[in-house]
């Protein structure tokens, strides 16, 4: 059994180095996917030349004792997505494009039917990893990760795409809405065992950006720069670019009706006290004025502003609403100065009145009279006050001096003949109507007086008028300080 089973062992030799070396190579050709064409059959040697490589199976660094490893790099920002003025945030869409060279994967074309470039597997290829530093996300990395790069024959690795980034921009709304903004997207490059030196290049690519970037229409492009720089930490490109504000809708539906609104609260001092409008019409612009406030506190950062910091339009309508506040508060008085007025010429009416009947109860001689007449009201005798202005007294002087009517039915059928009049009657007559003139001058007297002096209301139309003046010329104060360096 020893002898039989040695000599199958020595048979079986030439069969192994059949099958291996023979039929193997047989087999294997005979597949029915084989590469047709110079050019394919070139790219399968390349493949394959390029995957059996140490360097790509071993993942090594393309060290240099020269210089360290150069990246260009390219970036076009081609859309500004929206602007976050609450969370400081800017999203913008870009295009990017990363160069560096690894002369480890350079061949000459010609060997391989004038192929080019290849693509190589992401994760077996050395590759700088690059990093949005200021990304407002937590992924901070700029990109998808690809599955493959593509290497050139003169042994150029290349990373072309887009990608949309989300970026922190402090945003400054001091002046607000005449503000000037600056936002940079900071891409960070690491290299792992290895200095990686960034290089900012096509600069023909961002020139395109102020013509041809789609931004928000509250936006404008004013500036833009493109530079790499070296810093402790890591190296690192940076776009920057600059804004300003569209401020034509604010100005037209914020600033400027807010502006109108807070100078209606002034006008509150020309409307009449008698009216009962002032208080609901100050009201009404203190609501208006909180809606405002409202609307421009909803786009503003939430952060702890000083004075000094704080945006200009917050100060405005904090600003107006403190105004119609005070306004209000000078109303109140004004309204109370007002109704002192009423009452105080009330009174000094009613003493008046008591003054001329005193006066009028002196000069007529009352125990001379009929009882008819001495019946007639002493107050009677005054006669109306417009009809004195007017200078306007119709009608028998004796009637109207004693409050009689001369058309009524008892003066109609009394005679009027000189022999059936009562003669004495005449006399008394004509003593009245002397003592009728004296009582006209008396009371004509006394309407100018009242007229004319009258202290409560000349101080509460000053005060309306002082109070008009005082407000405006601090609202114009105001907006002068707060604005005057936007």
């Amino acid at each position: 059994m020893a002898l039989l089973r040695e000599t199958l062992d020595r048979s079986s030799l030439p069969l192994v180095f059949i099958l291996t070396f023979v039929l193997r190579p047989i087999f294997a050709s005979s597949s029915a996917f084989q590469p047709t064409g110079a050019e394919r059959q070139a790219r399968v040697r390349l493949y394959n030349d390029l995957m059996s490589s140490p360097i790509l199976q071993n993942q090594l660094v393309p060290l240099s004792q020269e210089s360290p490893v150069e990246v260009r790099v390219m970036l076009n920002v081609y859309k500004i997505l929206e602007i976050i003025e609450p969370r400081q945030v800017i999203n913008m869409a870009v295009y990017y494009e990363f160069e560096w060279k690894d002369e480890g994967f350079m061949w000459n074309p010609a060997d391989y039917a004038n192929v080019s470039h290849a693509y190589l597997p992401y994760d077996r290829a050395w590759h700088p990893k690059l990093i949005v530093a200021n990304s407002a996300v937590e992924d901070f990395s700029l990109f998808p990760k690809p599955e493959y790069l593509q290497v050139n024959a003169n042994g150029v690795f290349d990373i072309t795409g887009g990608t949309i980034v989300h970026t922190h921009c402090y945003i400054d709304l001091t002046f607000f809405p005449f503000d000037h903004q600056t936002c940079t997207l900071i891409i960070g490059l690491i290299g792992h065992d290895i200095e990686v030196v960034p290089i900012a290049t096509q600069v023909d690519l961002i020139e395109g950006v102020a013509q041809h970037v789609e931004i928000p229409a509250e936006w404008q492009v004013t500036n833009y720069s493109f530079k790499a720089a070296k810093s402790d930490e890591f190296p690192r490109v940076e776009f920057t670019i600059e804004l300003d504000r569209a401020s034509i809708y604010y100005l037209l539906c914020v600033l400027g009706p807010m502006a109108a609104t807070s100078q209606l609260t002034l006008l509150v001092f020309w409307i009449p006290p008698a009216s009962g409008e002032r208080i609901s019409f100050l009201m009404s612009i203190y609501v208006s004025t909180t809606l405002y406030l409202g609307f421009v506190g909803d786009t503003l950062p939430r952060k702890a502003y000083t004075f000094t910091e704080a945006p200009r339009m917050v100060l405005f309508i904090v600003f107006s609403i403190i105004e119609c506040i005070l306004v209000l508060i000078a109303t109140i008085i004004s309204m109370h100065m007002h109704a002192a007025e009423q009452k105080s010429v009330h009174n000094r009416r009613k003493l008046e009145k008591e003054e001329i009947q005193r006066e009028l109860h002196g000069e007529l001689n009352i125990e001379g009279m009929s009882p008819r007449q001495r019946n007639v009201n002493v107050m009677d005798l005054t006669v109306d006050e417009e009809r004195l202005k007017e200078d306007k007294i119709h009608g028998d002087l004796s009637k109207v001096c004693f409050g009689e009517n001369p058309g009524s039915e008892e003066n109609r059928n009394q005679p009027t003949g000189g022999k059936e009049r009562d003669r004495s009657k005449d006399n008394f007559v004509g003593t009245t109507c002397r003592k009728r003139r004296l009582v006209e001058k008396l009371c004509r007297y006394l309407a100018k007086r009242k007229e004319s002096k009258i202290p409560g209301r000349i101080c509460a139309q000053t005060m309306d008028r002082v109070m008009f003046l005082f407000f405006f010329g601090c609202s114009l104060l105001f907006y002068f300080k707060i604005f005057k360096d936007a």
